[in-house]
């Protein structure tokens, strides 16, 4: 006992400086403590020969002492919280402390699951900048960025002041200007390719003030110079819950609750963002005001229902090719949607015709124009043609804008070609007809039988709506009897080499 009094008074001298000692009634109750587990050490000190105090284990010390299941599980979630800023110079300080501490706490729960996961995208391109943007942003040091949006055909250099490091979705993103004035920019970090730091430093002329700038807004893009607007949605019942527990915006205010469901409001700017929370919900919202945004919703909505309609599955395909094999041509209703109807619109009003173009048909050369034939050729389009002639080529594209005359007949050549006729335009679903004997897709007639087929056959009828296409193998008998007076219906004919 002696001895430890000495040598804890000689600690208690050299660490805190207080030279009185200590008495052997405190030694007597530290020792009595550090028996208990009012620590958490239940330190097994023993007395041997009567006079001396010793470890019962000659290999135990306090400072390898196991943690308590409450300490390893405050543990493990403050490690994971760290694990989420890789990137930060701050981290990286406390990064060997946090693997020994994640090393300490597996070794002590080899078979703990986590129960505490976050949300983190480790992928994510541009990580490797957030130091060095973070540290710029902090020294108010301008940079070079270069840059490349997900639009821009090339990636562009430029000078850029640095404002603020903001996070939404998971995605990282820089608010700053490019002349240390308004407007503001917000470049993602992901689409980032180099950044130099220039070492020059700015003033803040603007005075960002970050809870202000995105006060009235969901998400980072700001409209500048824009007023908040009032936003009024319905939100049905099933998923009313979901909006009354984590509001879309701190504005948000309930307006009704009934047994159909609640009403809300919002005042935010009409942004980018809001239509995507509210996409977000599904069949679960409907935008009561204002109506530049029930539009926009309506018709994303409707865009997306295109794309299901217009996606024909594996099965579909090959029930196609089972149709065009055994007829010779096939029938697809919603090939095109409606998008692409437009797109194909818009680069025929753009094509630069020839001086005698009102001939018909007008032929364009996709050779040349391979925005046309990205857009004729969309991925359920090819899977379609390779699924009835394999591998494939085309060169040309017939376009017909005219009042169709008595019938339009494909001349029958010897080359095997699939004809894709796609109607652009029309008031209302129509109906042609195809004069076709059944397998004369596979072989070639002579004139005179020809115009015995088309004289004696009974014609195939086919409806179509606009985006709708008619396949046919270029053998085939076939003609289109007048429609109606009086109606220009705009259509294209792509020959396929097979």
């Amino acid at each position: 006992m002696d001895d430890l009094i000495d040598a804890c008074s000689e600690a208690l001298y050299e660490y805190e400086g207080i030279d009185k000692g200590v008495s052997r009634r405190t030694v007597q109750m530290d020792i009595q403590l550090m028996r208990s587990d009012k620590l958490g050490y239940n330190a097994p000190i023993v007395v041997s020969e009567k006079k001396y105090y010793t470890y019962e284990d000659p290999d135990y010390s306090i400072m390898n002492i196991p943690l308590s299941e409450g300490d390893l599980d405050k543990l493990t979630e403050t490690v994971d919280f760290l694990k989420q800023f890789k990137g930060f110079s701050h981290f990286r300080e406390l990064e060997s402390m946090v693997q020994k501490l994640e090393d300490h706490i597996y070794s002590q729960k080899v078979n703990r699951k986590p129960v505490i996961d976050f949300e983190k995208n480790e992928d994510l391109k541009g990580i490797e900048f957030l130091e060095r943007l973070y540290q710029a942003i902090i020294r108010k040091n301008i940079l070079e960025i270069t840059y490349q949006s997900f639009t821009a055909r090339q990636a562009g250099t430029f000078v850029f002041y640095p404002y603020l490091l903001k996070e939404f979705r998971n995605r990282w993103f820089m608010i700053g200007s490019k002349n240390n004035a308004l407007p503001l920019f917000n470049l993602a970090i992901d689409r980032i390719i180099d950044v130099r730091n220039t070492e020059k430093v700015f003033a803040d002329e603007i005075g960002f003030d970050a809870e202000a700038y995105y006060k009235n807004v969901i998400g980072v893009t700001v409209n500048h110079g824009a007023k908040a607007e009032s936003i009024v949605l319905f939100v049905t019942r099933k998923h009313a819950p979901y909006v009354l527990t984590k509001p879309l915006h701190p504005s948000q205010k309930l307006i009704d609750d009934n047994e159909y469901g609640i009403t809300v409001s919002l005042e935010v700017q009409h942004n980018f963002e809001l239509e995507k929370e509210i996409l977000g919900l599904g069949d679960g919202v409907v935008v009561l005001s204002p109506d530049r945004l029930r539009a926009n919703i309506n018709e994303r909505l409707t865009n997306a229902l295109d794309l299901y309609n217009t996606s024909i599955t594996e099965k579909g395909i090959v029930s196609l090719g089972r149709k065009y094999a055994q007829n010779g041509f096939c029938t697809v209703n919603q090939l095109y949607s409606r998008r692409s109807i437009n797109q194909l619109a818009l680069a025929l009003s753009k094509t630069d015709f020839p001086v005698n173009s009102s001939v018909e048909p007008k032929i364009i050369d996709l050779g040349t124009d391979k925005s046309m034939r990205s857009i004729l050729f969309t991925p359920s389009v090819e899977k379609v043609v390779k699924q009835l002639v394999g591998s494939f080529t085309i060169n040309t594209v017939n376009y017909y804008e005219k009042i169709p005359g008595n019938f339009c007949e494909f001349t029958q050549s010897g080359n095997s070609k699939l004809e894709l006729f796609v109607l652009l335009s029309q008031s209302k679903t129509k109906e042609f007809s195809l004069q076709i004997i059944p397998g004369s897709h596979k072989k070639l007639h002579s004139e005179s039988e020809r115009i015995t087929i088309v004289e004696n056959c009974n014609p195939v009828t086919c409806s179509l709506n606009v985006g709708g296409a008619i396949l046919a193998n270029s053998a085939l008998i076939k003609s289109f009897p007048r429609w109606y007076k009086n109606e220009t219906i705009r259509y294209l004919i792509v020959e396929i080499d097979f």
